[in-house]
Protein backbone atom coordinates (compact mmCIF):
# COMPACT_ATOMS: atom_id res chain seq x y z
CA UNK A 1 0.00 0.00 0.00
CA UNK A 2 1.72 3.47 -1.43
CA UNK A 3 0.50 6.36 0.78
CA UNK A 4 1.95 10.05 -0.59
CA UNK A 5 2.78 11.55 2.93
CA UNK A 6 4.69 14.88 3.73
CA UNK A 7 7.53 14.41 5.40
CA UNK A 8 10.64 13.30 3.62
CA UNK A 9 11.41 15.72 0.34
CA UNK A 10 10.58 18.86 -0.55
CA UNK A 11 8.97 19.84 -3.99
CA UNK A 12 7.10 23.16 -4.80
CA UNK A 13 7.33 24.34 -1.36
CA UNK A 14 5.53 20.93 0.30
CA UNK A 15 7.15 17.61 1.35
CA UNK A 16 6.41 15.10 -0.99
CA UNK A 17 7.30 11.47 -0.45
CA UNK A 18 5.62 7.62 -1.13
CA UNK A 19 6.30 5.40 2.02
CA UNK A 20 4.89 1.91 2.07
CA UNK A 21 2.55 1.19 5.38
CA UNK A 22 3.26 -1.89 7.29
CA UNK A 23 1.90 -3.64 9.83
CA UNK A 24 3.59 -2.86 13.19
CA UNK A 25 3.14 -6.22 14.74
CA UNK A 26 4.57 -8.19 11.82
CA UNK A 27 5.39 -6.18 9.13
CA UNK A 28 3.28 -7.34 6.40
CA UNK A 29 1.99 -4.75 3.49
CA UNK A 30 -0.92 -6.82 3.66
CA UNK A 31 -3.58 -4.21 5.78
CA UNK A 32 -6.43 -2.50 5.52
CA UNK A 33 -8.29 0.50 6.74
CA UNK A 34 -11.03 -0.36 8.85
CA UNK A 35 -12.52 3.10 10.21
CA UNK A 36 -10.26 6.31 9.84
CA UNK A 37 -6.72 6.20 11.14
CA UNK A 38 -7.63 2.85 12.12
CA UNK A 39 -6.03 -0.67 10.20
CA UNK A 40 -6.35 -4.56 10.28
CA UNK A 41 -3.23 -6.72 9.19
CA UNK A 42 -4.62 -9.91 7.17
CA UNK A 43 -1.59 -11.36 7.72
CA UNK A 44 -1.63 -11.36 12.04
CA UNK A 45 -5.12 -10.40 12.32
CA UNK A 46 -3.67 -7.94 14.35
CA UNK A 47 -5.26 -4.04 14.50
CA UNK A 48 -2.92 -0.96 14.86
CA UNK A 49 -3.69 2.87 14.20
CA UNK A 50 -1.75 5.36 11.78
CA UNK A 51 -1.69 8.89 11.58
CA UNK A 52 -1.12 9.62 7.79
CA UNK A 53 1.37 13.06 8.18
CA UNK A 54 -0.03 14.94 5.67
CA UNK A 55 -3.04 15.27 8.01
CA UNK A 56 -0.97 17.17 10.45
CA UNK A 57 -1.12 20.36 11.77
CA UNK A 58 1.79 21.92 13.78
CA UNK A 59 0.15 25.36 15.63
CA UNK A 60 1.97 28.07 17.18
CA UNK A 61 3.74 27.98 20.21
CA UNK A 62 2.48 30.31 21.44
CA UNK A 63 -1.21 32.22 22.24
CA UNK A 64 -2.75 34.96 21.11
CA UNK A 65 -2.07 36.77 24.21
CA UNK A 66 1.52 35.71 23.67
CA UNK A 67 1.68 32.56 26.13
CA UNK A 68 2.84 29.43 25.67
CA UNK A 69 -0.07 26.95 24.39
CA UNK A 70 -1.13 24.72 27.37
CA UNK A 71 -4.24 23.25 25.77
CA UNK A 72 -6.71 23.29 22.92
CA UNK A 73 -10.03 24.69 22.09
CA UNK A 74 -12.73 21.53 21.86
CA UNK A 75 -14.32 23.22 19.43
CA UNK A 76 -11.94 25.20 16.82
CA UNK A 77 -9.07 23.28 17.98
CA UNK A 78 -7.04 26.81 18.77
CA UNK A 79 -4.23 26.53 20.96
CA UNK A 80 -4.31 28.20 24.56
CA UNK A 81 -3.10 29.13 27.28
CA UNK A 82 -4.57 28.13 30.54
CA UNK A 83 -4.73 31.67 32.82
CA UNK A 84 -6.49 33.68 30.17
CA UNK A 85 -7.66 31.68 26.96
CA UNK A 86 -9.15 29.46 28.39
CA UNK A 87 -12.81 30.47 29.20
CA UNK A 88 -14.03 26.76 30.79
CA UNK A 89 -11.30 28.05 33.57
CA UNK A 90 -12.74 30.97 33.81
CA UNK A 91 -16.93 30.44 34.06
CA UNK A 92 -18.26 32.96 35.83
CA UNK A 93 -19.34 35.78 34.05
CA UNK A 94 -21.90 36.96 31.17
CA UNK A 95 -21.98 38.34 27.61
CA UNK A 96 -23.89 41.44 26.71
CA UNK A 97 -26.67 39.93 24.01
CA UNK A 98 -29.21 41.76 21.60
CA UNK A 99 -32.04 40.08 20.25
CA UNK A 100 -32.95 37.75 23.03
CA UNK A 101 -31.39 38.23 26.92
CA UNK A 102 -32.20 39.01 30.43
CA UNK A 103 -32.89 41.64 32.66
CA UNK A 104 -32.29 41.97 36.20
CA UNK A 105 -34.82 43.89 38.11
CA UNK A 106 -34.76 45.00 42.17
CA UNK A 107 -31.26 44.02 43.85
CA UNK A 108 -29.85 41.43 41.31
CA UNK A 109 -25.74 41.56 40.87
CA UNK A 110 -25.98 42.61 37.73
CA UNK A 111 -29.03 45.10 37.36
CA UNK A 112 -25.96 47.52 36.10
CA UNK A 113 -25.35 45.71 33.06
CA UNK A 114 -27.06 48.08 31.38
CA UNK A 115 -28.75 45.67 28.66
CA UNK A 116 -30.03 42.26 28.46
CA UNK A 117 -27.43 39.52 28.51
CA UNK A 118 -26.82 35.83 29.38
CA UNK A 119 -24.66 33.94 31.75
CA UNK A 120 -21.54 32.64 30.92
CA UNK A 121 -22.81 29.56 32.36
CA UNK A 122 -25.48 29.00 30.26
CA UNK A 123 -23.35 29.34 26.91
CA UNK A 124 -21.10 26.81 28.14
CA UNK A 125 -23.76 24.53 28.82
CA UNK A 126 -25.09 24.74 25.26
CA UNK A 127 -21.70 24.04 23.33
CA UNK A 128 -21.82 20.62 25.67
CA UNK A 129 -24.62 19.72 24.38
CA UNK A 130 -23.22 20.85 21.03
CA UNK A 131 -20.69 18.46 21.35
CA UNK A 132 -22.33 15.65 23.16
CA UNK A 133 -20.08 15.30 25.70
CA UNK A 134 -18.17 17.26 28.45
CA UNK A 135 -16.52 20.62 27.66
CA UNK A 136 -13.16 21.26 29.07
CA UNK A 137 -11.47 23.30 26.95
CA UNK A 138 -12.83 26.31 24.97
CA UNK A 139 -11.87 29.42 23.40
CA UNK A 140 -13.37 33.55 23.78
CA UNK A 141 -14.65 33.18 20.38
CA UNK A 142 -16.36 29.66 20.45
CA UNK A 143 -18.03 30.94 23.32
CA UNK A 144 -19.23 34.36 21.95
CA UNK A 145 -20.58 32.37 18.97
CA UNK A 146 -22.71 30.05 21.41
CA UNK A 147 -25.03 33.09 21.93
CA UNK A 148 -27.50 31.60 19.23
CA UNK A 149 -27.68 28.31 20.20
CA UNK A 150 -27.48 28.93 23.81
CA UNK A 151 -30.65 30.99 22.84
CA UNK A 152 -32.26 28.30 20.96
CA UNK A 153 -32.64 25.93 23.73
CA UNK A 154 -33.82 28.50 26.63
CA UNK A 155 -36.87 29.22 24.16
CA UNK A 156 -37.42 25.59 23.38
CA UNK A 157 -37.13 24.95 27.33
CA UNK A 158 -33.86 22.76 26.73
CA UNK A 159 -32.21 25.37 29.22
CA UNK A 160 -33.21 26.12 32.12
CA UNK A 161 -35.30 29.65 32.18
CA UNK A 162 -33.89 31.18 35.31
CA UNK A 163 -31.09 33.87 34.75
CA UNK A 164 -28.32 32.72 36.55
CA UNK A 165 -28.99 29.07 36.27
CA UNK A 166 -26.96 27.31 34.05
CA UNK A 167 -28.23 23.72 34.36
CA UNK A 168 -30.36 21.66 31.47
CA UNK A 169 -34.69 21.77 32.02
CA UNK A 170 -35.59 18.64 33.74
CA UNK A 171 -39.26 19.65 32.09
CA UNK A 172 -41.95 22.28 31.82
CA UNK A 173 -43.59 24.55 33.92
CA UNK A 174 -47.39 24.14 34.23
CA UNK A 175 -48.51 27.46 34.25
CA UNK A 176 -46.30 30.06 32.21
CA UNK A 177 -44.56 25.96 29.98
CA UNK A 178 -41.07 28.12 30.70
CA UNK A 179 -38.14 25.03 31.16
CA UNK A 180 -36.45 24.60 34.39
CA UNK A 181 -34.22 22.50 36.07
CA UNK A 182 -34.99 20.61 39.45
CA UNK A 183 -32.93 22.79 41.66
CA UNK A 184 -35.57 25.89 39.96
CA UNK A 185 -38.70 24.10 40.13
CA UNK A 186 -41.07 22.32 42.39
CA UNK A 187 -40.01 20.32 44.41
CA UNK A 188 -36.52 21.52 44.68
CA UNK A 189 -37.31 25.26 44.32
CA UNK A 190 -39.54 24.70 47.67
CA UNK A 191 -36.55 23.45 49.42
CA UNK A 192 -34.21 26.71 48.90
CA UNK A 193 -36.94 29.08 50.02
CA UNK A 194 -39.61 28.15 51.84
CA UNK A 195 -37.46 26.15 54.60
CA UNK A 196 -35.43 29.61 54.94
CA UNK A 197 -38.48 31.71 55.72
CA UNK A 198 -37.73 33.37 52.46
CA UNK A 199 -40.67 35.49 50.82
CA UNK A 200 -38.80 34.95 47.46
CA UNK A 201 -42.24 32.03 47.04
CA UNK A 202 -45.15 34.67 48.76
CA UNK A 203 -46.52 34.02 51.95
CA UNK A 204 -49.59 32.22 52.75
CA UNK A 205 -52.23 33.70 54.81
CA UNK A 206 -52.03 32.36 58.61
CA UNK A 207 -53.98 31.20 61.34
CA UNK A 208 -52.72 32.66 65.01
CA UNK A 209 -53.97 31.10 68.53
CA UNK A 210 -53.26 34.30 70.46
CA UNK A 211 -51.45 34.06 73.99
CA UNK A 212 -53.54 34.64 76.86
CA UNK A 213 -51.31 36.70 78.34
CA UNK A 214 -49.77 38.77 76.03
CA UNK A 215 -50.33 40.55 72.44
CA UNK A 216 -48.29 38.11 70.56
CA UNK A 217 -49.33 34.49 68.73
CA UNK A 218 -48.67 31.47 70.66
CA UNK A 219 -48.59 29.35 67.12
CA UNK A 220 -49.65 30.07 63.69
CA UNK A 221 -51.11 27.49 61.65
CA UNK A 222 -50.45 28.53 57.74
CA UNK A 223 -53.43 28.16 55.22
CA UNK A 224 -51.89 27.26 51.80
CA UNK A 225 -52.73 24.87 48.49
CA UNK A 226 -49.65 22.34 47.52
CA UNK A 227 -48.12 23.72 44.42
CA UNK A 228 -47.72 21.07 41.47
CA UNK A 229 -44.29 19.48 40.70
CA UNK A 230 -42.45 20.82 38.40
CA UNK A 231 -43.59 24.74 38.79
CA UNK A 232 -41.04 27.20 38.49
CA UNK A 233 -40.11 29.73 41.41
CA UNK A 234 -41.59 32.57 40.06
CA UNK A 235 -44.91 31.02 39.06
CA UNK A 236 -44.86 29.36 42.62
CA UNK A 237 -44.61 32.55 44.32
CA UNK A 238 -47.75 34.05 42.33
CA UNK A 239 -50.07 31.40 42.41
CA UNK A 240 -49.33 31.08 46.35
CA UNK A 241 -50.32 34.94 46.21
CA UNK A 242 -53.63 34.44 44.60
CA UNK A 243 -54.24 31.26 46.90
CA UNK A 244 -53.21 33.78 50.21
CA UNK A 245 -56.06 36.28 49.09
CA UNK A 246 -58.79 33.34 48.36
CA UNK A 247 -58.07 32.42 52.18
CA UNK A 248 -58.00 35.70 53.47
CA UNK A 249 -61.16 35.97 51.64
CA UNK A 250 -62.78 32.89 53.24
CA UNK A 251 -61.36 33.86 56.89
CA UNK A 252 -62.72 37.63 56.73
CA UNK A 253 -66.20 35.92 55.38
CA UNK A 254 -66.89 32.67 56.77
CA UNK A 255 -65.28 33.09 60.13
CA UNK A 256 -66.54 36.88 61.01
CA UNK A 257 -66.47 36.74 64.50
CA UNK A 258 -64.71 34.26 64.74
CA UNK A 259 -61.24 35.15 63.35
CA UNK A 260 -59.69 38.71 64.14
CA UNK A 261 -57.72 40.49 61.40
CA UNK A 262 -54.07 41.25 63.26
CA UNK A 263 -54.56 44.72 63.38
CA UNK A 264 -50.91 46.90 62.38
CA UNK A 265 -49.61 44.12 60.66
CA UNK A 266 -47.10 45.10 58.17
CA UNK A 267 -45.99 41.88 55.92
CA UNK A 268 -47.71 41.02 53.14
CA UNK A 269 -49.57 38.32 53.77
CA UNK A 270 -52.96 38.30 55.58
CA UNK A 271 -53.21 36.89 59.54
CA UNK A 272 -56.05 36.20 61.65
CA UNK A 273 -56.36 35.61 65.14
CA UNK A 274 -58.03 32.98 67.44
CA UNK A 275 -58.32 35.34 70.44
CA UNK A 276 -58.37 34.23 73.73
CA UNK A 277 -59.32 34.87 77.61
CA UNK A 278 -56.80 37.43 79.09
CA UNK A 279 -54.83 35.34 81.75
CA UNK A 280 -51.78 35.86 83.45
CA UNK A 281 -49.37 33.52 83.11
CA UNK A 282 -48.95 32.79 86.43
CA UNK A 283 -52.17 31.48 87.19
CA UNK A 284 -53.00 28.19 86.90
CA UNK A 285 -55.67 28.49 84.12
CA UNK A 286 -53.69 29.81 81.55
CA UNK A 287 -51.76 26.70 79.86
CA UNK A 288 -56.04 25.06 80.25
CA UNK A 289 -56.89 28.44 77.83
CA UNK A 290 -53.44 28.90 75.74
CA UNK A 291 -54.50 25.11 74.64
CA UNK A 292 -58.11 25.71 74.03
CA UNK A 293 -57.09 28.66 71.45
CA UNK A 294 -53.91 26.62 70.08
CA UNK A 295 -57.29 23.65 69.18
CA UNK A 296 -59.51 26.22 67.60
CA UNK A 297 -56.74 27.76 65.50
CA UNK A 298 -55.65 24.58 64.58
CA UNK A 299 -59.23 23.34 63.58
CA UNK A 300 -59.87 26.34 61.51
CA UNK A 301 -57.00 26.09 60.03
CA UNK A 302 -57.47 22.52 58.62
CA UNK A 303 -61.29 23.74 57.49
CA UNK A 304 -60.22 26.40 55.55
CA UNK A 305 -56.99 24.08 54.10
CA UNK A 306 -59.53 21.48 53.03
CA UNK A 307 -61.70 24.15 51.14
CA UNK A 308 -58.47 25.48 49.45
CA UNK A 309 -57.83 21.80 48.01
CA UNK A 310 -61.44 21.67 46.62
CA UNK A 311 -60.31 24.59 44.51
CA UNK A 312 -60.33 24.37 40.70
CA UNK A 313 -56.63 24.62 39.34
CA UNK A 314 -55.81 28.21 38.79
CA UNK A 315 -52.50 27.75 36.68
CA UNK A 316 -51.79 28.95 33.66
CA UNK A 317 -53.24 32.19 34.25
CA UNK A 318 -49.89 33.88 35.19
CA UNK A 319 -48.82 37.51 34.76
CA UNK A 320 -45.00 35.96 32.81
CA UNK A 321 -46.68 36.14 29.79
CA UNK A 322 -48.41 39.30 29.55
CA UNK A 323 -46.66 42.17 27.54
CA UNK A 324 -47.62 44.87 31.56
CA UNK A 325 -45.23 42.44 33.38
CA UNK A 326 -42.26 43.39 31.28
CA UNK A 327 -43.41 46.77 31.88
CA UNK A 328 -43.65 46.94 35.73
CA UNK A 329 -41.71 43.39 36.42
CA UNK A 330 -42.52 39.65 36.94
CA UNK A 331 -43.52 39.05 39.92
CA UNK A 332 -41.42 36.74 42.36
CA UNK A 333 -39.30 36.96 39.63
CA UNK A 334 -35.52 39.25 39.84
CA UNK A 335 -35.53 39.26 36.21
CA UNK A 336 -37.24 40.18 32.92
CA UNK A 337 -36.94 37.75 29.57
CA UNK A 338 -35.88 40.71 26.26
CA UNK A 339 -37.48 38.62 23.55
CA UNK A 340 -36.75 40.65 19.98
CA UNK A 341 -36.47 37.85 17.77
CA UNK A 342 -38.73 38.94 15.10
CA UNK A 343 -36.85 41.97 14.09
CA UNK A 344 -33.22 41.12 15.26
CA UNK A 345 -31.51 37.77 15.29
CA UNK A 346 -29.83 36.61 18.99
CA UNK A 347 -26.05 37.09 19.34
CA UNK A 348 -23.83 39.11 21.21
CA UNK A 349 -23.01 42.46 20.97
CA UNK A 350 -19.04 42.46 21.14
CA UNK A 351 -16.47 40.35 21.45
CA UNK A 352 -16.39 40.96 25.45
CA UNK A 353 -17.11 38.37 28.32
CA UNK A 354 -17.80 40.55 31.41
CA UNK A 355 -17.02 39.41 35.38
CA UNK A 356 -19.56 39.53 37.48
CA UNK A 357 -20.28 43.28 38.53
CA UNK A 358 -18.57 44.64 41.28
CA UNK A 359 -16.34 41.72 41.91
CA UNK A 360 -13.42 44.00 40.64
CA UNK A 361 -12.16 41.09 38.03
CA UNK A 362 -12.77 43.49 35.37
CA UNK A 363 -13.61 41.90 31.74
CA UNK A 364 -12.32 39.46 29.21
CA UNK A 365 -12.25 40.14 25.61
CA UNK A 366 -10.70 39.01 22.47
CA UNK A 367 -6.87 39.97 21.85
CA UNK A 368 -7.47 43.34 19.45
CA UNK A 369 -10.94 43.86 20.80
CA UNK A 370 -11.62 46.95 23.23
CA UNK A 371 -13.06 46.39 26.61
CA UNK A 372 -15.95 48.30 27.87
CA UNK A 373 -15.35 50.42 30.80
Amino acid sequence: MCIAMAGHGWKDGWLMSCETLACTNCGSGDVREVKPNTYFCNHCDSVFKHVDPARLTVGPAFCEHGNPVEVQCQVCKIGMCRSRCDIVRQSVGLVSTEGFGYLEQGAGRNIDVGGPFLILGKLLTSLTLDRGEGLIHACHGCVIRAVPAAVARICAGTLCESVRCRNVSAGTCPCCHGGFCQECSVPGVEKQWLLKGSGMLGRPATICAWDPDGDRASESFPIDKPMPEGMCGPCVGENREKIAAIAARICRQDYAGKLVPIAGDSESYDRFKVPATPIPTRRKNYPVERMRVVTIARRYAAEVNARLRQLPVMYRACERGKPSAVRRGVPYADYVIVDERDRVVPAAVSGVIWDWPGTGLGTRSAPGRQSPR
